[in-house]
């Protein structure tokens, strides 16, 4: 199996590295980051590197394009995706964390809708979940429409409904509510 591991670096993603390292149905990961690791570091040196920023501004559509195209280029061929690239701080740059969390994961979406990638993993949260008015269970179809007052909450609700409009176009993902 070929992955890419997008926000490779961070917490989870440097966890999922030590823990696919050794996994013989592993053949080949590609890390993806906005800032490369000390390469020759154990995790890190299970994987080759590709820099890049899902969050990069984009000025005009074509830049924009440009890093759906790279993002594409780079999954080509790849039989899954892990998306992990996700900003809680800084919390007064609310348009740099928009830009990360929601129009980064609508080009790592396009990108694998591009490339034809087979699975989308995707790291959610229950963050993503409307507020209930009692203490009754909700199942994994409860509204997700956040809670407007949290910035992490609004961008994880904008996240399930990217990647709802890339379940629409075809894509296959795996994540929160989804089998």
């Amino acid at each position: 199996m070929k992955i890419a591991i997008v926000g490779a670096t961070g917490n989870a993603g440097t966890a999922l590295l030590h823990a696919l390292k050794d996994e013989s149905q592993i053949e080949e990961i590609t890390g993806i980051a906005r800032r490369l690791p000390d390469r020759t570091a154990e995790p890190y040196d299970a994987a080759t590197w590709q820099r890049l920023d899902v969050a990069a501004p984009a000025l005009e559509a074509a830049d924009d394009d440009d890093v759906i195209d790279l993002l594409s280029s780079t999954f080509a061929g790849l039989d899954a995706v892990v998306h992990l690239a996700w900003l809680i701080q800084p919390n007064q740059n609310r348009r740099l964390l928009r830009r990360t969390n929601v129009d980064g994961t609508r080009r790592v979406v396009q990108a694998c809708l591009r490339a034809g990638v087979p699975h989308l993993v995707v790291a959610s949260s229950v963050g993503a979940y409307s507020r209930v008015a009692d203490d009754q269970p909700r199942d994994e179809q409860w509204e997700a429409g956040g809670i407007p007052t949290s910035h992490y909450a609004v961008d994880k609700a904008a996240q399930e409904r990217v990647l709802s409009a890339g379940e629409e176009q075809g894509l296959k993902l795996r994540g929160c509510g989804r089998p």
